[in-house]
């Protein structure tokens, strides 16, 4: 009989700290003791609010995990890598423009 398998396509994983992160990694961690094979694909240059490097000794060994490079969203709407989402940015000048302006 060959093995249950699941692929997990998510953003937030270890290194990422936070709620949502425990779930999918404890998840895992049990469908791996019952036997399921688990491949995980997340971001590799993810922008996390929430780090919690204690989570990566969690991981189960067997759990394949592939950090896939990706375009970070919220990059459109900063500018110099700063929190502060820069109103005179192209992108966000689209979307906030307001008619009568």
């Amino acid at each position: 009989m060959s093995k249950n398998k699941l692929l997990i396509i998510s953003y937030y994983w270890p290194p990422s700290g936070g709620s949502g992160v425990q779930r999918w990694l404890n998840f895992s961690n049990i469908l791996i003791k019952k036997g399921w094979d688990i491949t995980v694909f997340t971001a590799k240059n993810a922008n996390y609010p929430i780090i919690d490097n204690g989570l990566n000794r969690i991981v189960d060994k067997s759990i394949k995990v592939f950090r896939i490079p990706i375009l970070e969203p919220t990059s459109f709407f900063r500018k110099n890598n700063s929190d502060n989402i820069n109103s005179t940015n192209f992108i966000n000048k689209f979307f906030c423009k307001r008619p009568n302006q």
